[in-house]
């Protein structure tokens, strides 16, 4: 199963996270932007260079950045819970 916690920032999903680490000690947790190595790389691109990106280059990144969340996460650990911060 597969569950997203998604929210702007200061919603509360990290302390939503933190409660769910507790009751869910075998359950996967991971991120997004920035879970896999390209992901951080990508993740550098968005939050810490002050780059002039296009609204669709940067939605083409986070594209990039969710393929290979499924391939290299998702995909391998389909039959355990994981659950996400987005």
């Amino acid at each position: 199963m597969y569950c997203a916690i998604e929210g702007i920032d200061t919603s509360g999903k990290s302390t939503q996270i933190a409660s769910l680490k507790e009751i869910f000690k075998d359950a996967i947790f991971t991120f997004e932007p920035g879970a896999t190595k390209i992901g951080k790389e990508i993740r550098k691109i968005l939050l810490e260079y002050d780059l002039p990106l296009s609204p669709k280059a940067e939605m083409l990144l986070f594209l990039a950045d969710r393929a290979e969340h499924c391939e290299e996460i998702l995909k391998p650990n389909i039959h355990q819970l994981i659950i996400s911060d987005r």
